[in-house]
């Protein structure tokens, strides 16, 4: 946890320059295809007829999944042009489209296997294979569900041609290489996924990589289906990172995962915790704490799910094995170097947060005893652009005072700068009741992650920050400061209602005002009873795991501002017949599995509030 380990990213070199070669002969006419003459008005469904000459487009290519797609009808709708086929033994097929012009979406569809593909560039030839792989490029292309986008699809329409582009289509298929590469799985023989030669059933080349692909699909747990759905929510073509609104239900889904961990192997006891490089974060003051020092509470890890002593992060100069908690998937034990000890859960996303007793990062002496708050982020490289947009804030952090709660509003520019708003205030008071604004930036950082930097009067402020995308598309970054505060944001949008019957379990992980851990975890089982749109509330009943006892509670959805859900002090009959006391609380979903919440101190010391995370179980 000390030393930062590196890592190095992957870039299939040679695919990209299959790519570039292949949009370079799509742009002079599609490899030379020549052009043939046939009767007009023929079965292609083109635009051919009055007595002349047409030509004909041929659209051929292999449809297979490592195995061949045997008698699958084959369906292409094309700029100009639709035509329908069926595959031979082989999986091969052709296609002839009277007068049809390129670019085409393509369809291949054999019992319960439907795959989509593409054909794009000029010319009277194309190839488009139609694979495992293909599906994934439609995915990335059209930021939609394939089967979705190909329904959606009408032959001779503009949009063919002004979505289907050459380099649309080559920046998609090299991001979906990119992205298998990324995973572990090595696409060398693929080439170009669209064109690339294709001997179904040989087990090598491009086949080869369809079996592995496959093999790892279901070695993992994952499906082609979730595999693309995630691809789908991280394109720049979906509309997820742009939404204006998301659900309150915190119930688990199966696509939080981002597609690099799907294809990852999984621990036994976890399906989300997977192999691969974590950013840890410790929440505990740095080697020195003025606002403008460095944060030196962090360091790089990596996890193997099949270690001998149990799931194992590997910090290079010690270790942390973790072990499972019966009956509780995803929460384990731990223990490690230098009597490292706690515990840890781990979210639907595979975003990780636990507390730990010994820590030792830099410039420490000794270990430090105090239980301090961990999270453990999967790596991932983002940019300043990523991080573009309104952002809903919230943090806990030291001022002479004690802890405050920081409820900001941010707005970030592609650049890196932000303003920042409501800071100020709690999150009880409406954004247009916010006044303050504090000018700030995000630069990146070589070691991974960026830099935020904001003035307060005389005195700059220095934070180090980590973006994290989910499999649904969903972008969530952590913040550290070197007074120990952590800091969350997360997209700005309205919350809808969660439907009654929502059900999901979830740990809580607390801060106290002295940034220790203190608490332990805390297991809930939470299941919503009822909803009321006119007053946006809802009702659902808290079951606290340890001891069997429930009680009902109230929340308000989008209470003062959006995105923020409010629940109100009073008391609760417990299902033991005793009075639960139900504690104030603000909370901001977060979109991830995770959900960040304040309570305000309700002793006369005003010693006993908590900033916290409500992990959901996968």
């Amino acid at each position: 946890m000390r030393h930062a380990a590196r890592t190095h990213d992957v870039r299939p070199r040679s695919f990209v320059l299959a790519v570039i070669a292949a949009a370079a002969l799509a742009a002079c006419g599609g490899g030379g295809g020549d052009s043939s003459t046939t009767p007009g008005g023929g079965t292609g469904g083109g635009g051919g007829g009055g007595g002349g000459t047409s030509t004909t487009l041929s659209v051929h290519g292999v449809a297979a999944t490592g195995a061949a797609l045997t008698g699958a009808n084959v369906t292409a709708k094309c700029a100009t042009g639709t035509q329908t086929g069926t595959t031979g033994t082989d999986g091969s097929y052709t296609l002839s489209i009277t007068d049809g012009v390129l670019p085409c979406v393509l369809e291949a569809s054999s019992g319960s296997t439907t795959l989509h593909s593409l054909a794009s560039g000029s010319g009277t030839t194309a190839t488009a294979n139609i694979t495992p792989v293909t599906e994934l490029v439609v995915a990335q292309l059209s930021g939609q569900d394939p089967a979705t986008f190909f329904a959606g699809t009408t032959a001779g329409s503009a949009s063919i041609a002004s979505t289907v582009t050459t380099d649309a289509v080559a920046a998609a298929s090299q991001s979906v290489v990119q992205t298998l590469a990324a995973a572990g799985l090595d696409t060398t023989a693929v080439g170009d996924p669209l064109t690339g030669t294709l001997a179904a059933g040989s087990g090598s080349g491009y086949d080869g990589v369809l079996d592995t692909l496959g093999s790892t699909l279901a070695s993992s747990g994952a499906t082609l289906a979730t595999l693309t759905a995630t691809v789908a929510a991280n394109s720049p073509a979906s509309t997820t990172a742009s939404s204006t609104t998301a659900s309150s239900s915190e119930a688990a889904t199966t696509s939080l995962l981002p597609a690099t961990l799907l294809l990852k192997p999984k621990a036994a006891s976890c399906d989300a915790l997977r192999n691969g490089s974590y950013r840890f974060l410790i929440a505990k003051p740095s080697a020195s704490t003025n606002p403008g020092d460095p944060v030196t509470t962090t360091g790089n890890a990596t996890m193997d799910v099949a270690a001998a002593a149990g799931p194992t992060w590997d910090f290079g100069d010690g270790t942390v094995t973790l072990t499972p908690v019966a009956g509780e998937n995803c929460h384990y034990t731990v223990a490690g170097t230098d009597g490292v000890t706690g515990e840890f859960v781990i979210s639907p996303s595979g975003y990780a947060v636990g507390r730990l007793s010994n820590t030792w990062t830099d410039g420490e002496a000794a270990p430090d005893a105090a239980w301090r708050m961990a999270i453990a982020i999967p790596t991932q490289a983002m940019t300043l652009a990523d991080l573009a947009g309104k952002w809903n804030g919230f943090g806990w952090e030291a001022n002479a005072a004690g802890n405050i709660v920081d409820p900001g509003l941010v707005t970030i520019d592609a650049a890196g700068a932000a303003n920042i708003t409501c800071s100020t205030n709690d999150p009880s008071t409406p954004e247009t009741g916010c006044t303050d604004v504090n000018h700030s930036s995000f630069v990146a950082n070589a070691d991974g992650g960026f830099d935020l930097s904001f003035s307060d009067g005389s005195i700059v402020h220095k934070l180090r920050a980590w973006g994290f995308r989910a499999g649904n598309g969903t972008t969530v970054v952590t913040i550290l400061r070197a007074d120990g505060g952590v800091h969350i944001l997360t997209p700005y949008r309205t919350l809808s209602n969660a439907s009654v019957g929502d059900t999901h379990k979830a740990w809580n992980v607390a801060l106290n005002n002295a940034f220790v851990a203190s608490d332990a975890l805390a297991y809930n089982r939470f299941e919503i009873t009822g909803i009321d749109t006119s007053t946006g509330s809802l009702t659902r009943t808290v079951t606290a795991l340890a001891t069997n006892v429930s009680h009902s509670q109230t929340l308000q959805v989008n209470k003062a501002r959006n995105g923020w859900v409010y629940r109100a002090a009073g008391t609760a009959a417990g299902s033991d017949g005793s009075s639960v006391t139900v504690r104030a609380m603000y909370s901001l979903k977060l979109g991830i599995g995770v959900s960040a919440y304040w309570l305000p101190a309700n002793n006369q010391a005003g010693t006993n509030s908590r900033f916290a995370f409500s992990v959901t179980q996968p």
